[in-house]
């Protein structure tokens, strides 16, 4: 899913791989939800929403290792590899063919991705609020 300056150069490849490209979506759920692993091996990567979006449809991410990606995947919630190396993504991708080997990676992925929902970052806004307000009676 996705599009960019690449598109067309790769659905010319693609094609011969029997590989099918999306487009841009608005609502990913259903993508996720029939993948067993989401690749997202960028070479540049921003706020990894995509992600974010994967783990919190309890799919193991293997992605390259950019940006805010190593942050995100962190403590075993997800798969980094270096940026470019297709051998370690391959390989990365090959370890995770079972259920069995990527249950782990898929609870913690779950897990982390729920610390950036709307809950979690409310309450980190009241709280990240109280404290300034408290700051600024006691400089009072």
């Amino acid at each position: 899913a996705g599009d960019g300056p690449l598109a067309d150069e790769l659905r010319d490849e693609a094609r011969l791989l029997d590989v099918r490209f999306l487009g841009y979506l608005d609502d990913a759920r259903d993508v996720f939800a029939a993948a067993d692993v989401v690749a997202i091996p960028s070479l540049t990567e921003g706020l990894p929403l995509t992600a974010l979006e994967a783990m919190a449809a309890g799919r193991c991410v293997v992605a390259s290792a950019v940006g805010e990606l190593p942050e995100l995947l962190a403590g075993g919630a997800g798969v980094l590899v270096p940026a470019g190396d297709a051998a370690a993504l391959s390989d990365a991708l090959a370890a995770l063919r079972l259920p069995a080997a990527r249950e782990k990676v898929e609870q913690s992925g779950l897990e982390r991705a729920r610390g950036y929902g709307v809950a979690a970052m409310a309450c980190a806004y009241a709280s990240l609020y109280g404290r300034a307000l408290a700051g600024s009676r006691s400089s009072r």
